[in-house]
């Protein structure tokens, strides 16, 4: 979040700033934000009321918001597939051990994305 209020430091009166992030939409309990982290090194993502406080303390304004969770789940499940189909090389060259790691840290952090504790938002704010 602290790239925002560069962005925000940096953009002209009148300019706008347009991303998209994952964010914490549902209850993110410590074990899943600790395997999150551990796992997938994404710390706790933010919430959108976190990014609109952010935005207004650094002088932008929240114009849009575009919530891609749906999208975003079905292409996460379809690479889920995608990494599981590749097992084989995956193994030859990194290990079992490996795999199954990335296996587990993957479909955990899937898993949050279907069931509604993750998602991702297209954001567009104003100077």
């Amino acid at each position: 979040m602290a790239l925002l209020a560069q962005c925000a430091r940096v953009l002209k009166r009148g300019g706008k700033i347009a991303f998209t992030d994952i964010m914490t939409v549902g209850e993110l309990s410590p074990t899943d934000e600790h395997q999150l982290a551990r796992g997938m090194k994404i710390p706790r993502p933010a919430t959108l009321g976190e990014y609109r406080a952010l935005a207004d303390k650094n002088g932008l304004t929240i114009s849009t918001t575009t919530d891609l969770s749906r999208a975003w789940s079905n292409i996460l499940v379809g690479r889920l597939e995608m990494y599981r189909s590749l097992r084989d090389t995956t193994v030859a060259k990194f290990g079992q051990e490996r795999f199954d790691e990335y296996d587990r840290a993957y479909e955990h952090f899937v898993g949050l994305f279907t069931s509604g504790i993750l998602g991702g938002y297209r954001v567009v704010g104003e100077a």
